[in-house]
């Protein structure tokens, strides 16, 4: 607190929701905005905390909806659309130059517990990559979220395992470390689950096909839960099987090019690769100015501030 009160900050940007924040949500005079690190439909991408922060920055309509659907009481104006200022960023290559087509297998981690676990790669892991194997003139790239790497779960070890025996011969790539978003840029197809690397893909390439999986096996919740359901082949239990056939299928004529459209501007209302950064920025001096006029009409404040 010191330092804030030495600094005179006018604002704070909160990129998670660790109870050590709500040391800092103390100090008046600066406005606390929530960005989180990402946009992902995960259920942790909501929370009840948000309710303390003074403004919640989000990508678009999905993100107020996640919100609304999730969160009793939020305060829906508090909610504030600016895209995806982290994909603005330039990345650096990771890939090899190719005349292939690149599918990508990017699979999340199993969470901290079974409400947050999304992961495929204990369920349909090992058969992703059979299907993708089989697929002509097209390399694999396997993209693991960090945390598959320290798996405890005996099912993704040997998934993981399996991968990456699998993709050490011919053109095909591991990449263990490095920014996913460099993959993305140069990807054809994703096979991802629910989590923010599927979104991103979307926003970065909504050209690309998306084969999205559904460990729970349940399309009315998946739906519901992520959106993008509706503009994604889905692999699940029963799909899982004829996945091979799929991909031909799509790489050949991708029925789904119009619903990621409309889906993108659902998530990201628009807002087109590179104008994120210059939205954020509007409505962060924005709502400064808003605190601090509100600031100046208080009687009282805090000892020290």
């Amino acid at each position: 607190m010191q330092l804030l009160e030495l600094s005179h900050f006018k604002a704070l940007i909160y990129v998670n929701n660790s109870y050590q924040n709500f040391q800092t949500l103390a100090y008046q005079r600066a406005v606390h905005i929530h960005v989180n690190h990402g946009e992902s439909d995960k259920i942790s991408m909501v929370s009840n905390q948000s309710k303390a922060y003074d403004k919640v920055f989000v990508a678009g309509s999905a993100a107020k909806d996640r919100y609304l659907s999730a969160v009793a009481w939020v305060d829906e104006k508090k909610l504030i659309p600016i895209g995806r200022p982290q994909l603005d960023l330039e990345t650096t290559p990771l890939l090899e130059r190719s005349s292939l087509k690149t599918i990508t297998y990017a699979p999340t981690w199993e969470g901290e517990d079974e409400a947050n676990n999304y992961t495929s790669m204990d369920c349909y892991g090992i058969a992703i990559i059979d299907a993708a194997l089989k697929q002509k003139n097209c390399r694999v790239i396997y993209k693991p979220h960090p945390r598959i790497l320290d798996s405890k779960d005996p099912l993704i070890n040997s998934a993981h395992k399996y991968i990456t025996q699998q993709l050490s011969r011919g053109e095909h790539e591991i990449h263990l470390t490095g920014d996913v978003l460099s993959v993305l840029k140069d990807t054809d197809l994703l096979i991802s689950d629910i989590s923010s690397v599927t979104l991103d893909y979307l926003y970065l390439r909504p050209s690309g096909a998306i084969f999205l999986t559904d460990r729970r096996s349940d399309r009315e919740l998946l739906v519901a839960d992520s959106p993008v359901a509706k503009a994604a082949y889905i692999i699940d239990s029963s799909t899982v099987a004829a996945l091979a056939q799929s991909i031909e299928k799509v790489l050949e004529r991708d029925e789904l090019f119009e619903n990621r459209q409309e889906v993108c501007r659902y998530y990201f209302g628009g807002i087109a690769a590179g104008e994120s950064t210059a939205a954020f920025y509007r409505e962060l001096e924005r709502s400064i100015a808003e605190h601090d006029l509100a600031v100046a009409q208080l009687s009282r404040s805090r000892r020290g501030h």
